[in-house]
């Protein structure tokens, strides 16, 4: 009863914006009206818990690799902050980012949580950019380190920030991260478009017992 099968299947209706899977691959994270859920396969269904209770909008829940904190975006304030607090409680929210922050990612190695700038509030003309901030495991809260920048990125060409949870993700080395970035615009008009009819039947004669690579 987790979410290991192959067999695709609907397991909690509604608007779940999935987000991130314990360790034991038993749970699932995810954002449902402003709060962050945790869903917990049973069967064919699931099982939809809010994990904490606050007033204020809560996105992009990521857990820690050792499945112990639980790091998120919400309001602080007038403007997003990264908080971390532990997993699954109870205990305090921590704040993280400094300046505004958003959309936080762990480092797979530990001991480091990434997250983005918010250049809409706080420093004027305060660019996009990736930063980094070490995490020591404490209680009652842990030990954060001051964000520096990793490095700035333009917007409108790759796409790191994702609402209500993240779109994009780091190598297992913590070394590279992974994004979509905008395909390059092109000026040449469209002058046709390809219709081709019974594609499947195609498709089918043209790979041998229907498996396509």
């Amino acid at each position: 009863s987790d979410f290991s099968e192959s067999a695709a299947r609907l397991v909690a209706p509604g608007a779940l914006y999935p987000s991130s899977f314990t360790p034991d691959g038993r749970s699932l994270l995810a954002v449902r009206d402003g709060d962050v859920v945790i869903v917990t396969g049973e069967g064919a269904h699931a099982r939809v818990e809010t994990l904490f209770d606050t007033p204020e909008p809560k996105r992009t829940p990521e857990l820690s690799p050792d499945g112990r904190w639980l790091a998120y975006a919400a309001r602080v304030g007038d403007r997003d902050q990264v908080l971390v607090r532990e997993f699954p409680g109870p205990g305090p929210p921590t704040q993280v980012s400094i300046d505004g922050g958003s959309t936080p990612l762990w480092n797979p190695r530990g001991g480091e949580l990434f997250f983005l700038t918010l250049p809409g509030s706080g420093t004027a003309a305060k660019p996009w950019a990736v930063m980094a901030v070490s995490f020591t495991p404490a209680r009652p809260v842990p030990v954060i380190g001051r964000p520096v920048q990793l490095f700035p990125y333009d917007v409108n060409d790759l796409a790191f920030c994702g609402s209500p949870v993240r779109c994009h993700d780091i190598a297992p080395s913590g070394e590279y991260f992974y994004a979509v970035q905008s395909a390059p615009a092109s000026n040449r008009a469209v002058t046709h478009i390809n219709f081709i009819p019974k594609w499947f039947a195609e498709l089918k004669a043209k790979v041998p017992g229907g498996r396509a690579r």
